[in-house]
């Protein structure tokens, strides 16, 4: 199907109403299948509704290239016949050309179907399980509007058309009316701030799934009924915008934001969310609101949050998880940044807060506690900020158990309190914490932080590795090396370009903030030496560890290398359906992928120390001989 058509929509009007936050899964693309060209000759002329709007005519255009599925069946019956893609051939008159697969009996009348955008998975107008599409967008993507008011979007392949004449002489040339299988919500933005508003992002939350794969039923009369979502992960109750370019609001200025999704009804004493860049607000129903498809209904939404004041007197200590080296996948329990202690537990939940590389944030699951907790003095602010790779969280609320609080922040006064992550299911990526404390007119003795325990664990003709623990918070390390001094964050730090057969110190020490934490003591070794030139290339049993941290690497590319102790692996995807890379500490080798080591000189043996027998076979299997389990 074509992906860059240029259309304009037609919607036909709609009322207003109002607005929860939901969950993302990701789908499998099916492989394109050709249409088939054989048959008898035929065309048909399919138009597009025209109803005027308030958007004053906004209206489908076909383009260049255009497909459509065509079914036929004898008038008044259900034997559908599948005839395959139309296309395009007049793009005035609107008229597709094609080949029907049936021969027309000239003394009968048939009824005619036609789709956008055109599937080979399609088999029957009465869709019900088998080619399913997208509707506003996939479960796991967002629509994007490029300027405000702007409705060019609304068009393509994510937004389906249908129609259907009907008791047409054979002998006739079929016209059929296209109308939208979806319904567009129009938000109305009205900035009541006193600052400019440039809308970026706006969200519409239903309770039922809205959005994502679902198998049409275009047959008949298109009713919430005709949509058969085509799995429960690959839809969404929340409908995602991305706005760009769009133009600052002043205040008392509005602005409007569309999202198309499936016809549904919203029943009675449920609720709907609207939020616009990140500020949510919700409506309860007193009666059912359905949403039409071809319809807009349009939803008015006061951006009226206003920033929340700092605590006057308060000390702003702001904990940046993003920063802190965590190992990705390592459960959290607690962080300290004096006078401030963040404790995290599992909660009602299954799982343990972790730390996650993508996003560089605490994730935190639903049913998981929060304890923002001050050495000294109160507690008088908190304020989270989430990340904004956010895309796969389906509980985005946040309670308190003390205290009264606005989300997300909680304005209080104690000696610590404790959050909770609403759901139980779903995440939120924490990515700071900005705690506001009241020292009560106490004042904090720094405290000197410890001393790093620095090792060095590789060595190579020319590189020399050290690694030292974690020092408690530490806001980085100061390294000097051969006469040169860096600052770094991780703790790990490797010396390259170095002589042969040569002895090198390194001295490291932990970086405090200067008011809470005194940097630490000077950790110095002497005497590290570079290995010798090896005549016949690598060391005897050479080894090449992937649980060394400077080995670990994120498995979301095509190839990766990896080198240490003059040995050199290298892993491509080749015809692999997936990425390769580490998966926590070891290295993770996809079936089809290749691997390929090399040496300075001649490799007599390989050996792989796999984690598993079940991984050992199946290298084994692969490759040759592997030992380890």
């Amino acid at each position: 199907m074509k992906m860059n058509m240029k259309k304009i929509i037609s919607w036909g009007m709609m009322l207003a109403a109002a607005f929860t936050l939901a969950n993302c899964a990701k789908e499998i693309d099916a492989p394109v299948q050709e249409p088939e060209t054989t048959g008898y000759p035929f065309e048909i002329v399919a138009s597009t509704v025209d109803t005027k709007t308030v958007n004053d005519g906004m209206h489908t255009k076909w383009a260049a290239g255009d497909q459509i599925n065509l079914f036929h069946a004898v008038g008044d019956t259900e034997e559908y016949v599948i005839d395959n893609a139309f296309k395009l051939s007049d793009l005035d008159e609107g008229t597709f050309t094609g080949n029907l697969a049936l021969e027309l009996d000239p003394q009968k009348v048939y009824d005619w179907y036609a789709f956008y955008p055109y599937s080979g998975y399609i088999k029957t107008p009465a869709n019900t399980s088998a080619g399913y599409m997208p509707v506003g967008s996939k479960s796991n993507e967002k629509q994007t509007q490029t300027g405000n008011n702007s409705m060019a979007h609304i068009a393509g392949a994510n937004y389906p058309l249908a129609g259907r004449a009907t008791a047409v002489p054979a002998a006739d040339t079929p016209t059929v009316t296209m109308s939208h299988l979806s319904s567009l919500i129009a938000i109305n933005v009205t900035n009541d701030t006193e600052e400019d508003l440039t809308v970026t992002d706006v969200a519409f939350t239903a309770p039922v799934d809205i959005v994502g794969t679902y198998y049409i039923n275009f047959a008949g009369e298109i009713t919430p009924a005709s949509f058969k979502n085509s799995g429960a992960t690959y839809v969404s109750n929340t409908a995602n915008l991305t706005v760009k370019n769009g133009a600052a609001l002043a205040n008392g200025e509005s602005a409007k934001f569309y999202l198309a999704v499936r016809p549904f009804t919203a029943e009675s004493g449920k609720e709907l969310t609207v939020s616009v860049n990140g500020y949510s607000k919700k409506i309860s129903l007193s009666k059912d609101v359905t949403f039409n498809a071809g319809k807009i209904k349009t939803l008015n939404f006061s951006y009226d949050k206003e920033d929340t004041p700092e605590p006057e007197g308060a000390d702003k200590i702001v904990i940046d998880f993003s920063t802190k080296g965590y190992a990705n996948g390592a459960e959290i329990s607690s962080v300290t940044q004096m006078p401030v202690t963040v404790s995290f537990a599992k909660g009602s939940s299954t799982n343990d807060p972790k730390y996650y590389t993508t996003g560089t944030a605490i994730r935190a699951y639903g049913g998981n506690t929060i304890t923002v907790s001050s050495a000294l003095g109160k507690v008088v602010g908190v304020e989270f900020v989430f990340s904004t790779t956010e895309t796969s969280e389906n509980s985005n609320g946040i309670t308190a158990n003390t205290g009264s609080f606005t989300l997300p922040t909680w304005a209080g006064s104690e000696e610590s309190v404790t959050f909770t992550i609403s759901g139980t299911t779903g995440h939120r990526r924490i990515q700071k914490l900005e705690v506001y404390v009241d020292t009560e007119g106490e004042e904090w003795e720094p405290v000197q932080l410890d001393t790093p325990d620095v090792e060095c664990s590789a060595q190579t003709e020319n590189t020399l590795t050290f690694q030292w623990n974690a020092i408690t918070n530490a806001l980085g390390y100061e390294v000097t090396f051969d006469g040169e001094t860096v600052e770094v964050t991780e703790t790990t730090y490797i010396a390259m370009e170095l002589e042969p057969e040569t002895e090198y110190e390194i001295s490291v020490k932990a970086l405090g903030d200067g008011t809470y934490y005194l940097d630490s003591e000077v950790a110095t070794i002497t005497g590290e030496t570079t290995e010798e030139v090896q005549s016949s290339g690598v060391p005897t049993d050479a080894t090449l560890s992937f649980a060394s941290t400077a080995n670990r690497v994120s498995y979301t590319t095509s190839q990766q290398v990896w080198s240490q102790n003059g040995i050199t692996l290298t892993n491509d995807k080749s015809s692999s359906t997936s990425n390769v890379g580490n998966y926590s500490n070891p290295a993770r080798f996809y079936a089809s992928s290749k691997i390929t080591v090399t040496a300075a000189g001649n490799i007599t043996k390989i050996v792989f120390d796999c984690n598993s027998s079940s991984y050992a076979t199946a290298l084994k299997n692969s490759i040759g001989t592997v030992s380890g389990a």
